[in-house]
């Protein structure tokens, strides 16, 4: 299996691990503030969890899409500047 492929499926199973931590999170601030009641300890850890898996997907597949690139250049027999 080609590296850049690696990186996008790497990217997609953190963007699918996000989903189980930042709803959460949204749902804690949502319904303390519905209700008028402190917010529970823990949603900012999830929240902050979810954002920091977002930002490592993104990263990979940033990552993987420059070495699809290069892959191309190279392949196509053009030089990189």
């Amino acid at each position: 299996m080609k590296t850049e492929v690696k990186h996008f499926i790497a990217g997609g199973v953190l963007m699918f691990l996000s989903t189980l931590f930042i709803p959460q999170g949204i749902s804690d601030f949502a319904g303390a503030a519905a209700r008028g009641a402190a917010v529970p300890p823990g949603s900012g850890v999830l929240l902050a969890i979810g954002a920091v898996l977002i930002l490592a997907a993104i990263a990979l597949f940033a990552r993987g899409q420059v070495l699809r690139h290069r892959a191309r250049v190279r392949g196509s027999g053009q030089r990189e500047d």
